[in-house]
């Protein structure tokens, strides 16, 4: 399954709620295409069975690095915070943003508002970033719009892409400012 050749697999993409508290070892093998992976991790693999899984090593061992203790105080479960760190690796432009885009996710989960992420959308209904999005795309009713206008309240049921380290590191120690926007 190459990153450029994967299907989406339909209805299976959801993941279950009640595993959302699991640690990420115990859904990395079984969601390596939905996060799991340290994808600018490269080795000489054979076969594509030995690379995911030296990707998986890697987000491990980066994983298990990351301090998560703010996100438990914020009721953030593993998983929470590997889907934080898929929509900021997607939204932020610059480096420096990336705190501040985990700032205003912690910020507006916390108030209850929707999180207004285009990068949800443009995952959900597979809008390439080089198009722009409509209105009626807005207000269609789906778990990855996160729209004000259409889109449910809170995180998407799986994360949005393989985040990379600076991602990781923003979703767990988001920027301490109170930005909604």
């Amino acid at each position: 399954k190459g990153r450029c050749s994967r299907k989406r697999r339909g209805d299976s993409r959801h993941f279950d709620r009640s595993s959302r508290a699991a640690a990420p070892w115990e859904f990395a093998v079984s969601h390596a295409d939905d996060g799991a992976t340290f994808r600018r991790f490269f080795v000489a693999a054979t076969t594509s069975k030995q690379l995911v899984h030296a990707q998986l090593v890697a987000f491990l061992r980066v994983w298990g690095k990351l301090n998560l203790a703010y996100a438990r105080s914020k009721h953030l479960t593993p998983y929470d915070v590997l889907t934080i760190a898929s929509m900021i690796e997607r939204e932020a432009k610059v480096p420096k943003d990336r705190p501040l885009i985990a700032a205003v996710i912690y910020n507006r989960l916390h108030d209850r508002m929707q999180l207004g992420i285009d990068a949800t959308l443009r995952y959900g209904l597979h809008i390439p970033p080089t198009e722009s999005i409509h209105q009626s795309q807005l207000e269609t009713p789906g778990p990855y719009n996160t729209s004000a206008l259409g889109g449910h309240f809170g995180l998407t049921p799986t994360p949005i892409g393989n985040p990379g380290l600076a991602s990781l590191q923003a979703a767990a120690h988001p920027a301490h400012v109170d930005y909604l926007y």
